[in-house]
């Protein structure tokens, strides 16, 4: 990802035989993640490691919604996030998951130790109310 992360959507390979990608970054990421889903259109599975990160309220960066859906979402049958904080740009993107992947049957979602009992809870529901219009994804909370 480092390597990547000053690299036109262009410069990056099109990864025509992935299907499983796991990935480590920090909050800069959004946009090449974007731009990596783009360029892997067989993906079935997709591991994201998120790097803890601080910030005053709204000021994280933003997962903006690629202008095309990507075609490996019409595989998508796993996806993982470790790291949630509950952060808007968090939400954004996992919704975008759940509302594109149509074959998605997993989405584990690891809370980050950081966060108090209330919010694990508080996003927990949140997160169960997003899945109640997705009947065939299971969320797992860690």
């Amino acid at each position: 990802m480092q390597c990547l992360k000053h690299a036109s959507a262009i410069d990056i390979p099109v990864f025509d035989k992935l299907i499983q990608l796991e990935i480590s970054f920090g909050s800069y990421s959004w946009d090449l993640l974007a731009n990596l889903l783009q360029r892997s259109h067989k993906l079935e599975v997709l591991m994201i490691n998120k790097e803890s990160q601080k910030y005053a309220k709204g000021q994280e960066s933003r997962w903006s919604h690629p202008l095309l859906v990507p075609e490996c979402l019409l595989h998508l049958k796993t996806f993982c996030l470790r790291e949630y904080q509950g952060l808007e740009t968090e939400l954004d993107f996992v919704g975008y998951i759940m509302q594109n992947a149509r074959v998605l049957e997993t989405m584990t979602i690891f809370l980050s130790s950081s966060l108090g009992s209330e919010e694990k809870l508080q996003i927990r529901r949140h997160l169960s109310i997003l899945q109640r219009n997705f009947e065939t994804c299971q969320i797992v909370f860690h």
